[in-house]
């Protein structure tokens, strides 16, 4: 249970680190809050690029509950 705490703390370092990087608000729920900074920071990426931040977000989140 320990590695498993160990595996999850990095991934919350991980997921705060991107999230910095792309500008988003922090997650709230356990679950990251999908859908949240949708359209926000978008730094002039324009609708494509927010559709790709988003898609790009889901499958980090599916990667973590893979490892959870």
């Amino acid at each position: 249970m320990l590695d498993a705490s160990k595996r999850e703390a990095k991934l919350d370092e991980e997921e705060a680190r991107l999230r910095r990087k792309l500008g988003l608000p922090r997650a709230t729920g356990a679950d990251g809050g999908e859908r949240a900074g949708a359209g926000e920071g978008g730094g002039g990426e324009g609708e494509g690029g927010t559709a790709a931040v988003d898609e790009t977000w889901r499958q980090f989140q599916a990667v973590c509950d893979v490892l959870r």
